[in-house]
């Protein structure tokens, strides 16, 4: 097997990466936010989600804003659905592993989220499996 094909090893490439990016970028005019479909639903250990928040440099910007009610970001087909569950329960249905997440370090601008949603209504049918996570944010 090969050095860098260990598990832990693309977890300390990531964490490299992040640093060397910072130490470029020290002129506190940057920010740095990941986005994307991570495969990781927010509780389960061990997954892609949890080993980027295992440093405790990260926030998922979901927690300042976002909120239970239509927060599934896939299927897509949970809010396509014509059944009469409330929105309480389709995200029940659904889960969120798609993310906004934001990196705080005291060399970079701050992140903050003023609202955060699921893009869940309108688009069309059939263009992902996946909803969009659409946030505004503000940077200090």
């Amino acid at each position: 097997m090969r050095k860098n094909s260990l598990p832990g090893s693309t977890v300390s490439q990531f964490r490299v990466w992040i640093q060397t990016w910072i130490l470029k970028k020290i002129a506190r005019k940057h920010a740095m936010i990941l986005c994307g479909d991570l495969n990781s639903p927010v509780s389960l250990p061990r997954t892609g989600l949890s080993v980027i928040m295992a440093d405790g440099k990260w926030t998922d910007l979901w927690n300042h804003h976002g909120t239970y009610d239509n927060s599934a970001t896939m299927p897509s087909s949970v809010y396509k659905s014509k059944s009469r569950l409330s929105s309480f329960f389709k995200p029940m249905l659904g889960m969120r592993i798609d993310y906004i997440l934001s990196y705080r370090s005291e060399d970079l601008l701050s992140v903050i989220c003023n609202e955060i949603k699921v893009l869940n209504e309108g688009g069309h049918p059939e263009a992902s499996d996946h909803c969009a996570v659409w946030a505004d944010l503000h940077l200090s």
